[in-house]
C-alpha cells in the first residue's frame, strides 16, 4: 500500500485533530532553532556588523524571546 505525500499528511492532520477547526481558527506559528547563534547576533538585538533584515522585521511582528538558557 503506498501514498502520495499530500495522502499522508491528510492523513496525519485527521489524526490530530487539525481538520477539525477550520484553518481561520488555527494559530500561525513560526519557529526558528539555529545552533551556535548567540542573541547579538541579530541587528534588531544591537549588532552593527551582522545584516539581518528579514529576521529583524519577524522579530518587529511577533514575539521576540531576548533571553535563552541552553546546555
Amino acid at each position: 500500500m503506498s501514498a502520495t505525500r499530500r495522502e499522508f499528511l491528510a492523513g496525519a492532520a485527521l489524526a490530530s485533530g487539525a481538520a477539525a477547526q477550520p484553518a481561520a481558527q488555527r494559530p500561525n506559528v513560526l519557529l526558528l532553532v539555529a545552533d551556535q547563534f548567540r542573541f547579538d547576533c541579530l541587528g534588531r538585538h544591537g549588532n552593527q556588523r551582522i545584516r539581518t533584515p528579514n529576521l529583524d522585521r519577524l522579530g518587529a511582528a511577533a514575539a521576540d524571546f531576548t533571553s535563552a538558557f541552553v546546555q
